[in-house]
C-alpha cells in the first residue's frame, strides 16, 4: 500500500516537471523569436531621417545593441530547443 501511494506522489512530481519544463521551452522560444525578430527590425531601420528641402540629415549609430539582441535571441532558441531533447 505504501508504495502504491509513493508511485502516485512520484508520477505527480513528475507531470509537474514535465509542465514546467515544457512551459519554460516555449517561453524560451517565444522570447528567443521575439529578441531575433527585433534585433533584425532595429539593425535594418535607419535611426533618425530629417529632412528640409534639398537638405538631407540621416543619423547612423552603432547597431551593437541590435547585435546583441539577435545573439540573446539566438540563445533563447538554443536554450528551448534543448529543453525539448532532455
Amino acid at each position: 500500500m505504501v508504495t502504491f501511494t509513493s508511485n502516485i506522489k512520484n508520477s505527480k512530481k513528475m507531470n509537474d516537471t514535465n509542465l514546467l519544463k515544457n512551459v519554460l521551452r516555449i517561453v524560451l522560444l517565444i522570447v528567443g523569436v521575439l529578441l531575433v525578430g527585433y534585433g533584425l527590425y532595429t539593425l535594418f531601420t535607419p535611426e533618425v531621417i530629417m529632412q528640409a528641402g534639398p537638405l538631407k540629415v540621416e543619423a547612423q549609430g552603432d547597431k551593437t545593441q541590435s547585435y546583441a539582441m539577435i545573439g540573446l535571441g539566438i540563445l533563447a532558441l538554443i536554450g528551448g530547443v534543448a529543453f525539448k531533447k532532455r
